[in-house]
C-alpha cells in the first residue's frame, strides 16, 4: 500500500517535533515503561496518524493496553491484566512489578529518607505514575500480606492450653507535612500540622504486625472513637476464634462511646483515662485512694477498675497517669497491660526513622495510601527477618538490608553493578583478573 506524498511529509514533519524528547529520554536512560509511553504518545499524535478511523477509545489505547497500561488511567479495566490475578497478588505487569521492587528497595534501604529520585533502577516519573495513576490491585497486595501475617500468627500460637491473648493496640500518629496537599485532609492536632492516622497494631509475644489504619480528618469530623471501633469491627472472624483479644489504647480513646462499643463487640479493654474524669458520685479519679478500685464512671452503664502509675515527663519530673479496665482485674494486671500500649510508640518511631512513613510527596489520596501500605510492608518484612534465627540481634537498618538481599536479590545486584560501573570497576577489563562478589549466597560473578 502506497501512501500519498502529503501524508509522508506530514509524518516526517511531526517526527521532528519529538526529537528533543527522544534525546532527553536517551540521555536519562529511561526504562521500558517510559519508552512505551513515549512511543504511544507519538503514535497517538494526530499529525502522525496515517489513517483516521472512527474509534471509541482514546488515541493509542491499543498500544497502552498491549503494554499493560490502562486505557483510562483512573479506572480499573475488568478485561486488563489485573483481572486474571488468581490468587490475588502484586501487579502482574512486569514493568509494574519492577516499580514495586524498586520502591520496596528504597523503603528497606533508605534509612528513613526514601525519595523516588534516589532509585537507581527506575525513573522518578515511573515511580510517581506507579503510585498515583496505574490501577494495580493495592487491595490484593494487602490481602496477600495479611494472609502471610495470619500464617505467622498461627505458627506462633501454642497448640495446647487455653487460647493465647492477642494484644490489639490502637493509637493516633501524626505525619507532619509542609506545603500544599489539596487532596489530603491535613489539619492541626496538638500543635502539629499533618496527616493523622489511627493505627491498629497486633502484638503476640515478639511478633508485631501493623494490621490496618484509618485517616482522621481532624476536629469536627468523625470522632477518634468511631474510627477505632470501625477498625475493631473489621477484624476477621478467625482472629477471635484463635485468640483471646484484649484492646489497649491511650486517653484519646477513653470516651464512653468507645468503652461501650468495645464492650458491645465482646472484647476486653484497658484504656487510659483523664485524671479529672468523674464517677457517678462526682469524685474525680485523682481523688481515689486505693489502687484497683471498682467505680462507675459517668456515662457508663457498667463498672470499671482503676489504677494509676508515675509517668516520667520529657522535660523532667513526673505525673500520675490513670488506666481503667473493663474486666475485673487487680492493679498489677491493669498496669502491666496498660504499659504494653507503648509497644506501638516504638513502632511509630521505627517506621518513621527507618522506613520513611512520613516521607511521602504524593499529592493524591491514592498515591499516599499506596506509599503508606508499602512502608508498613517494608517494616513487616524487616521485622520477620529479625525474628529468624539468623536475624537475632540485628538492628532495624541491618534487618532492612538483609530483607532486601533475601527478597530482591536481582534488584540489589543491578544496583551493585551500577555502582561498580560508576567506579570504573565494571565491566572488568579484557584479560584482567576481574572481581568476585557474592550477593547473599544467591549468585556469583
Amino acid at each position: 500500500m502506497a501512501f500519498p506524498k502529503k501524508v509522508i511529509d506530514r509524518v516526517i514533519t511531526g517526527l521532528r517535533r519529538f526529537l528533543p524528547i527522544l534525546d532527553a529520554a536517551y540521555a536519562r536512560d529511561v526504562n521500558e515503561a517510559d519508552t512505551v509511553r513515549i512511543v504511544a504518545d507519538m503514535l497517538s499524535d494526530s499529525k502522525l496518524a496515517l489513517i483516521h478511523p472512527p474509534h471509541t477509545h482514546a488515541p493509542g489505547d491499543h498500544l497502552k493496553r498491549a503494554a499493560g497500561f490502562p486505557s483510562d488511567e483512573g479506572c480499573h479495566d475488568p478485561n486488563g491484566p489485573f483481572s486474571t490475578l488468581d490468587p490475588p497478588g502484586p501487579p502482574a505487569n512486569p514493568h509494574l512489578r519492577e516499580s514495586l521492587k524498586a520502591l520496596l528497595l528504597l523503603l528497606l534501604t533508605g534509612h528513613g529518607k526514601a525519595r523516588p529520585q534516589h532509585s537507581k533502577t527506575k525513573s522518578p516519573s515511573a515511580l510517581s505514575r506507579f503510585l498515583n495513576r496505574y490501577p494495580w490491585p493495592t487491595r490484593a497486595l494487602i490481602r496477600l500480606a495479611r494472609k502471610k501475617a495470619q500464617e505467622t500468627l498461627h505458627r506462633a500460637r501454642p497448640r495446647r492450653g487455653p487460647k493465647p491473648r492477642l494484644l490489639v493496640v490502637l493509637d493516633l500518629v501524626t505525619l507532619e507535612k509542609r506545603g500544599l496537599f489539596p487532596a489530603l485532609p491535613l489539619s492541626f492536632f496538638h500543635g502539629k500540622w499533618g496527616l493523622h492516622l489511627v493505627v491498629l497494631y497486633l502484638v503476640l509475644g515478639e511478633l508485631r504486625i501493623p494490621w490496618a489504619y484509618r485517616v482522621w480528618r481532624g476536629k469536627g469530623e468523625k470522632a477518634l472513637s468511631l474510627l477505632a471501633l470501625r477498625l475493631l469491627a473489621s477484624l476477621p472472624p478467625w482472629m477471635r476464634k484463635s485468640f483471646h483479644l484484649r484492646v489497649v489504647a491511650d486517653a484519646a480513646f477513653g470516651t464512653a462511646r468507645f468503652l461501650v462499643g468495645v464492650r458491645g463487640l465482646g472484647l476486653e479493654a484497658v484504656v487510659g483515662m483523664r485524671r479529672d474524669r468523674k464517677t457517678r458520685e462526682g469524685l474525680p479519679l485523682f481523688g481515689l485512694r486505693r489502687q484497683g478500685s471498682r467505680v462507675h464512671l459517668r456515662g457508663l452503664p457498667f463498672p470499671v477498675w482503676v489504677s494509676w502509675y508515675r509517668y516520667p515527663l520529657p522535660g523532667g519530673g513526673w505525673e500520675w497517669r490513670y488506666v481503667v479496665a473493663t474486666f475485673p482485674a487487680g492493679p498489677r494486671t491493669v498496669l502491666v497491660w496498660g504499659r504494653r500500649r507503648f509497644t506501638i510508640e516504638h513502632f511509630f518511631r521505627t517506621v518513621k526513622s527507618e522506613f520513611s512513613l512520613g516521607r511521602f510527596g504524593q499529592r493524591t489520596a491514592l498515591g499516599v495510601h499506596r506509599f503508606l501500605v508499602l512502608s508498613f510492608l517494608a517494616y513487616l518484612l524487616a521485622h520477620w527477618v529479625r525474628l529468624a534465627p539468623d536475624g537475632r540481634g540485628l538492628s532495624w537498618r541491618e534487618a532492612g538490608r538483609e530483607a532486601a538481599r533475601l527478597l530482591l536479590p536481582e534488584v540489589v545486584l543491578r544496583v551493585l553493578m551500577a555502582e561498580l560501573g560508576a567506579l570504573g570497576l565494571w565491566p572488568p577489563p579484557a584479560g584482567g583478573r576481574g572481581c568476585s562478589c557474592r550477593v547473599f549466597g544467591r549468585c556469583k560473578f
